[in-house]
C-alpha cells in the first residue's frame, strides 16, 4: 500500500495544484492522509471539497496548532501504507514521481 502524508497550514494558494498532481500520478497512491494544522485561509473548504470527490483522501483537523514537525509526525502516524511519501502543501509532483520512486526502491 502506498500512502501520502501531507501537512497543511494556510496553504489555500497551493493545495489544489498539489492534490491534482498527486491524484494524477502514473502509478496511483492508495491513500492521501492530510492533517490541517488550524488553517484560517480557506484551506479547510478546499480540503473538504477534495475529500468529497476522492475517497482515498483521509482528512484530519487539529484543534490546536502543533507546528510543522509534530503535524507531519501526526500525518505519518495516521497512514496505513508500507511506503509513505511525504509532501508539503506547496509541492507539485511530476506525473511519474511515484512510479519512478517505487521502481528505484524495487531495484
Amino acid at each position: 500500500m502506498i500512502s501520502v502524508a501531507m501537512a497543511v497550514y494556510n496553504g489555500a494558494n497551493y493545495i489544489e495544484e498539489q492534490l491534482d498532481s498527486i491524484l494524477n500520478q502514473s502509478r496511483a497512491v492508495d491513500e492521501i492522509v492530510i492533517v490541517d494544522d488550524g488553517s484560517s485561509d480557506g484551506s479547510r473548504d478546499i480540503l473538504l471539497r477534495f475529500k468529497q470527490k476522492y475517497p482515498i483522501i483521509r482528512l484530519f483537523f487539529n484543534e490546536n496548532n502543533l507546528g510543522y514537525l509534530k503535524n507531519f509526525t501526526k500525518a505519518a502516524s495516521l497512514t496505513r501504507g508500507d511506503i509513505i511519501f511525504f509532501c508539503d502543501q506547496d509541492d507539485c509532483w511530476y506525473q511519474n514521481k511515484v512510479e519512478t520512486m517505487i521502481h528505484t526502491m524495487e531495484k
